[in-house]
């Protein structure tokens, strides 16, 4: 029953298209998702969402299956096109940077270079608005502070990429947003040396280019191990509950996970038993008064 009405749907969808109904079409697609989710359908929706100026929706349903847009240089000029028309220039800068294939590396990042440049001429006040929220976002609460960073994400990368540094530095900025920032300069492949102010109150300098992604260093494949072995086939309930907000603790220790969790195995199992309500096992001194560190921040976010 259900295998007829999908049918039923996609010729509906395909007949729309034909008639050139977009808005209708766009709308039996939508159910047709809802239904089952596949690449196929989610390309015809962001198709027809490009198509009817509703781009929003388009970066909606193209971030559901985001690496499978990172191939062809018609591919990649679409997510130049929906990101810019949104103004989420940081983000699609992050997006192009997972693309393998160095001519079309090179093609998207020209490409983007000169969306980046027109649009400094068409919205110069806007991003002179923009740029005054982000520089000045330490003087806020973290809930204004992190607006303002939101904010920041809508600036060409030039102008992002200077304010971000001096707000690494500035000790009136929340830790949370400095650990943020910290994480997208490796997503947006920043090569040179950073200095930083970490949640230790010292300042670091490390050149990005040189620095291993969190979620792939060694401790976090031990992590990861421990986790499956304790929970995968026992207490799948448990390890849904708590794989993400481990990540989340090992991608906020960057660029330190190894300094802040020294003991991966035992802070694991730590980490469950916390969890569950039950006993807990020895963990160092140091893997504890981090992470009653990182509870305190992630307390600000509900995570």
């Amino acid at each position: 029953m259900e295998e007829n009405k999908q049918d039923l749907l996609l010729l509906q969808a395909q007949q729309a298209v034909d008639e050139r109904a977009w808005s209708q079409a766009l709308a039996l697609y939508e159910e047709l998702y809802q239904i089952e989710q596949n690449l196929a359908v989610n390309q015809q929706l962001v198709n027809l969402a490009v198509r009817l100026e509703q781009f929003q929706l388009a970066q909606q349903y193209l971030l559901d299956y985001v690496e499978k847009y990172l191939g062809t240089n018609d591919d990649v000029d679409n997510v130049i096109l929906i990101f810019t028309k949104n103004q989420n220039y940081i983000l699609c800068h992050e997006i192009i940077n997972k693309i393998t294939s160095p001519t079309l590396y090179q093609h998207t990042q020209q490409a983007l270079t000169l969306k980046e440049d027109e649009a400094r001429t068409i919205l110069q006040a806007t991003f002179k608005a923009r740029a005054r929220e982000f520089k000045y976002l330490g003087m806020h609460d973290f809930a204004a502070q992190y607006h303002s960073y939101q904010t920041g994400l809508q600036l060409p990368l030039r102008e992002h990429l200077a304010i971000a540094r001096n707000l690494l530095l500035d000790e009136d900025v929340s830790d949370l947003v400095r650990i943020t920032i910290l994480a997208s300069f490796m997503a947006l492949k920043v090569k040179d040396e950073v200095s930083f102010l970490w949640l230790d109150n010292t300042v670091y300098t490390r050149k990005f280019s040189e620095l291993v992604p969190p979620l792939a260093t060694e401790t976090a494949f031990i992590i990861q191990d421990t986790l499956y072995e304790e929970l995968e086939n026992t207490d799948p309930v448990t390890l849904a509950g708590l794989e993400q907000n481990i990540i989340l603790r090992i991608r906020a220790a960057f660029p330190f996970v190894e300094q802040v969790i020294t003991d991966p195995v035992t802070w694991t199992k730590y980490q469950i038993a916390r969890f569950r309500g039950e006993e807990l096992p020895d963990l160092n001194e140091n893997d504890i008064r981090w992470l009653l560190k990182f509870d305190a921040l992630f307390a600000k976010i509900g995570n």
